[in-house]
């Protein structure tokens, strides 16, 4: 052999050999011994009752092949895909071992996790008592299936979801997804089957989606328009909405393979059809009765922008980039976290081709997103717009942002600051930006103020125990502020009606769950005295 061939195939990448597959129980092998009887037979039993991943499910999400090329960028994005499955932890994809013929041996190790998970949500104000609980599996007999169910009381009706979704359909890259919700005042079904871009580098996607609803959403008012005094407070009536809809899209990667950003293009379009049913009288949620015809006044045109029929062609643009870092402890208490530290863009041109006879509407639509390291902590920051242009009837806008600080102080405690600010025009209806429990107020209803302006803020401390309680999860204690306020633009208020709120609350994470949301229970009390200290349990909402 030529010193020429020799050094060409001492400069070959290395190849590989064999993939090992190495799936850790829930709770290993160490985590059983050395512990006290009864928690090692509950911990015996969890591992048991649990149904561990199929081997193909892994293999399935590998980014790599026997004789593909070594390379540590596609193990990576490996790993990540793994971790996005839901329900596997402490992945990790590495070389072991050499083979007689110098291949390598690449083995992919994970760790099994308790994917069935409870979402519970409760609250009490204004006399009414709102509650909800899901139950949700994302590795259903460990076939990679996610399905759940849920019940609950929000607003003024019950309800009752179910939802299915099957990541790839007999190994294609096709997903599939099913969700049915009845609700005492009507029902929603979702039918999907799409392509998503499982790999940075696919090629390209496309989505089917078809729904149809019958709900009685609320209509958000502004007082001061009605002649009524600007509480502050939502105001709103209930319409009975049928709503039928068709959407579909697709897209390519314009961008070359594994280097550089990452562009998409694609088209798409959407037909849909809501209906709305306006009584002679409507009745609002202070008790005042009006004449539904109000509700296509002039200065009102909120209901004629939702109602009827829509077409809508769409073009739209994507753009992201390749650098990722792992993170504990930032919206989550324990899992490895993956945040893409490159601006994330999505860009969206469509027209509503049924308006066009009336002077035609542009829509807009934006999102950016990013992630940055900042002192040792992370920061986040999102602006999402949406616009309507055309004809003055049908014209408005939205742009809110929200940012996120997320500041470790040693190893166990944090604090987290969120801040939002958004602005909006012709918000009426069912676009009014709501301020509440699942948007930051522990001490206001699901809505307790609405509008088209909306500032709120939240800080808190947070201390990470020492241990797992039960081998379960991951506790910690928190001391928090917050404050925001929600306001019509032409009623007077603004920033300085602000309501503010102080409490103490404690935090259990799932340690045993990859996605399982923080459970936060909060004593929090209004600053301004109005009421005594609320007691609030959540899984939603930024905090």
């Amino acid at each position: 052999m030529t010193s020429a061939a020799s050094a060409r195939e001492a400069d070959a990448p290395r190849r590989v050999g064999m993939i090992e597959i190495d799936i850790v129980d829930i709770y290993a092998k160490g985590e059983l011994e050395g512990v006290h009887d009864i928690l090692r037979y509950v911990r015996r039993g969890i591992n048991v009752v649990h149904s561990d991943t199929r081997h193909y499910i892994i293999r399935r999400e590998l980014l790599f092949d026997i004789d593909d090329p070594v390379l540590e960028k596609s193990f990576k994005e490996t790993e990540r895909n793994l971790r996005a499955l839901g329900f596997l932890t402490n992945v990790s994809v590495s070389e072991t071992g050499t083979l007689d013929d110098g291949r390598s041996v690449v083995t992919v190790r994970v760790q099994e996790t308790w994917s069935l998970t409870t979402q519970v949500s409760l609250s009490r104000a204004s006399g009414r008592t709102r509650w909800g609980l899901l139950l949700a599996d994302t590795n259903f007999l460990g076939y990679g299936v996610n399905l759940n169910a849920g019940l609950g009381r929000n607003e003024d009706h019950s309800f009752s979801v179910l939802n299915f979704q099957n990541r790839r359909i007999l190994g294609s890259p096709l997903r599939f997804g099913l969700t049915r919700m009845n609700r005492s005042d009507g029902h929603y079904s979702n039918i999907s089957l799409d392509k998503p871009y499982y790999t940075q580098d696919t090629g390209w996607g496309f989505g089917l989606n078809f729904w149809d609803g019958v709900s009685e959403p609320r209509f958000y008012l502004d007082a001061h328009d009605l002649g009524g005094p600007a509480t502050g407070e939502a105001l709103y009536a209930k319409l009975p909405i049928e709503d039928v809809g068709l959407r579909f899209s697709i897209s390519r990667r314009m961008t070359e393979s594994g280097r550089g950003a990452i562009v998409r293009v694609g088209v798409g379009g959407t037909v849909s059809d809501h209906s709305a049913s306006v009584p002679a009288d409507i009745r609002l949620s202070d008790g005042r009765v009006i004449g539904g015809a109000i509700l296509e006044a002039a200065e009102n045109r909120a209901l004629e922008r939702v109602d009827g029929l829509a077409l809508r062609p769409m073009i739209f643009l994507e753009a992201q980039g390749r650098h990722w870092t792992r993170a504990r402890n930032v919206l989550r208490m324990g899992p490895v976290e993956d945040l893409l530290l490159d601006p994330h863009l999505r860009l969206s041109l469509g027209m509503d081709l049924e308006k066009a006879g009336d002077g035609g509407q542009v829509i807009l639509e934006g999102l950016l997103q990013d992630w940055s390291r900042v002192g040792g902590g992370h920061l986040f920051l999102s602006l999402i717009g949406e616009a309507g242009f055309g004809d003055w009837r049908y014209r408005y806008h939205s742009v809110q942002g929200l940012g996120g600080l997320f500041l470790p102080h040693g190893r166990r405690r944090t604090t987290r600051v969120f801040f939002e600010a958004a602005h909006g025009a012709n918000m009426l209806g069912t676009r009014a930006l709501v301020l509440g429990l699942s948007r930051g107020m522990r001490t206001l209803g699901y809505d307790g103020r609405v509008g088209d302006r909306l500032l709120r803020w939240n800080v808190e401390h947070r201390l990470r125990l020492p241990g797992e309680m039960l081998g379960l999860y991951n506790t910690g204690v928190a001391i928090h502020y917050s404050g925001g306020a929600a306001w019509w633009a032409g009623d007077g208020a603004g920033p300085g009606g602000a309501r503010h709120e102080a409490g103490i609350g404690l935090r259990l994470g799932p340690s045993r769950s990859a996605e399982a949301d923080i459970v936060r229970i909060d004593l929090t009390w209004p600053l301004d005295g109005s009421s005594g200290p609320k007691i609030t349990a959540t899984t939603s909402g930024r905090f």
